[in-house]
């Protein structure tokens, strides 16, 4: 199977924006809290939060475009950009609470 790539930012203790790609979004996070593998940007403006997660298939020169694409975007255009991302991922959450609920009361 091939690796799927996805494309990250992370919001910083200063309020800007990190962006970046990766194969494995859960081993990048932890490079970047650690000492010695974060990337030296984020290294000093830590803490920081996951902003935004989009898949970008196998191709890792789509991923770089989309990265090359959102770094040159404006902090505004991010800033919304993470706000969709988690008014998305806020209703993914409810639906499967009202599938568990739906489930549990007709017991299918």
């Amino acid at each position: 199977m091939k690796r799927q790539w996805v494309v990250y930012m992370l919001l910083c203790s200063d309020n800007s924006y990190y962006t970046g790609i990766t194969t494995d979004i859960g081993r990048r996070m932890k490079e970047h809290n650690s000492k010695t593998r974060c990337s030296k940007y984020v290294r000093s403006r830590k803490p920081f939060t996951l902003a935004y997660v989009g898949g970008c298939g196998s191709s890792r020169s789509w991923a770089q475009k989309i990265e090359r694409n959102l770094k040159k975007s404006s902090h505004k255009d991010k800033e919304e950009l993470s706000k969709f991302y988690f008014f998305l991922k806020d209703i993914s959450q409810n639906k499967t609470k009202q599938l568990d609920s739906y489930k549990k009361i007709y017991g299918v």
